[in-house]
This record gives C-alpha cells, sequence and structure tokens, in this order.
C-alpha cells in the first residue's frame, strides 16, 4: 500500500505550512495554505449545531418496534443544506488559485497519476496539529474524490506527553477486542459470540457485554487499555432515508 501524507502546521501569519510527501515519492513538496475562511467556520459551526440537536437520535439503544424517532426543530432540507453548504465552501477553499498553494494541488495529482498507472491501493494520511483542520471533512474535496475515490483517509493526531490516550494499546501485548450484543429477539448472535470467543485460544483477550446500557459501554470503550477491535451483533435500524441509525 502506497502512502501520501499531508502534514499541516500553522504559521505565525495564522495561515499553514503544508509539506506533502509519498512512499513513492523522491521528495517533498512545500506550499503555503491560506488561514481557514470565515465562511467555511460559520457554515461548520452550523452544520454542527443543527446535528447535535438530532445526536440524541443516535443514543437510543434498540427501540422499540414500529416506533419511530424524529428529531424536533430540524428537517433533513435544513441539515443536507448545511452539510452541502461545508462542503461548498471547503471547496471554494482548497481549490483557490493561491500561487503558494498550487505545488500541492499539483503534486497530489501527479502522486495520483503514477499510483494508479502501478495499480498500488493508497492511503492518505493527514497530520495536523490544528483542531479545526482535523473535524473538517477532507474527504469532500473535490480533488480526492477525483484523483483518490477508492483512497483511505485518515486523520493522525500528534503525540503529546499530556495526552497518553493517544497511545491506549501500549500496555497491552494482547489483541484486545471489545464484543457488544444487542437485542437479539429472532436472530441468532450465539454463534457469532462462540466464534469471536475462540480468538482467545490465539492469545487474544475478548471483553463481552451482554446488551449493556450506555454508560456500561461508555466506560468500556474508555477503558485505559484500549480495544484494537469493536464488534456489535445484534438488531439495528434507521431511519427511512438511512441519515440516523443506532444500534
Amino acid at each position: 500500500m502506497a502512502t501520501v501524507r499531508l502534514k499541516l502546521r500553522r504559521t505565525s501569519n495564522e495561515g499553514f505550512l503544508v509539506i506533502l510527501t509519498s512512499t513513492n515519492w523522491g521528495f517533498e513538496t512545500e506550499g503555503l495554505l491560506s488561514p481557514l475562511p470565515k465562511e467555511l467556520e460559520l457554515s461548520f459551526n452550523k452544520w454542527q449545531s443543527a446535528y447535535r440537536q438530532i445526536e440524541a437520535v443516535r443514543s437510543c439503544i434498540a427501540p422499540k418496534p414500529g416506533v419511530r424517532l424524529t428529531p424536533k426543530g430540524v428537517t433533513i432540507h435544513s441539515e443536507s443544506e448545511h452539510i452541502l453548504a461545508v462542503k461548498n465552501h471547503l471547496n471554494q477553499w482548497l481549490n483557490s488559485g493561491d500561487k503558494s498553494w498550487q505545488p500541492i494541488r499539483d503534486g497530489l495529482i501527479a502522486i495520483a497519476q503514477q499510483l494508479h498507472q502501478s495499480g498500488d491501493e493508497i492511503r492518505v494520511i493527514l497530520d495536523a496539529k490544528d483542531i479545526d483542520l482535523r473535524r473538517l471533512p477532507w474527504q469532500e474535496w473535490s480533488l480526492f474524490e477525483e484523483h483518490y475515490p477508492h483512497a483511505e483517509i485518515a486523520l493522525i493526531a500528534p503525540k503529546s506527553p499530556e495526552n497518553k490516550r493517544l497511545d491506549p494499546h501500549k500496555s497491552s501485548s494482547k489483541i484486545r477486542i471489545l464484543v457488544a450484543v444487542g437485542r437479539s429477539d429472532g436472530i441468532n448472535t450465539k454463534d457469532d459470540l462462540e466464534i469471536i470467543q475462540k480468538l482467545e485460544e490465539l492469545g487474544a483477550e475478548v471483553v463481552c457485554l451482554m446488551q449493556p446500557d450506555l454508560k456500561v459501554l461508555c466506560e468500556a470503550l474508555w477503558d485505559e487499555q484500549g480495544y484494537h477491535i469493536f464488534v456489535f451483533t445484534g438488531h439495528s435500524g434507521s431511519r427511512e432515508d438511512g441519515q440516523i441509525g443506532w444500534i
């Protein structure tokens, strides 16, 4: 798998120094990205505010059959409108004709063309310290959609001595698997559980939660040792438009 890496660091003039490297690229490319536009920040905050109003739906575990949950005060139209605004402002910013940013765009396109010819799988890593950069939907950038349509895009949070949770698996030599078993009437979750538990014979550590409530599940997810794999088996559902789901 080929790795394309974008390292973004804020500069003194409130813009961002960007360094582009790739496993198949013999050199690195530098460029400057202008500060986040106010329009992008505003549209993102509006979308986030609207989303939080319907976030309660995600915390509902296995609603009763026939019960439809409808968030108050938020419509699909308004939510989609905010999402589109964020995407438009993001692309206006990243597709700007700024000469100091153009080398990065050209480099990404050249790397993509070379990798597509070789047939390698591509992983794009965004290394950004700035929280405002990390929360943006980079996968919506038209350059990624056009030239990296099947690439895995991942964010890296920089390590710091104050945040030990960034390396949660360091204290565990075993593969740790957290399994949550939900409501299972009418379906067979027993076989799934037995197959996963057999991994203990190979040295894995398996922790099973049987129909946990939200508090128990959250406590398990925040376990200091962390987990390498999370598995859910049981009933799940989604709203008719598929926009919101629950387990």
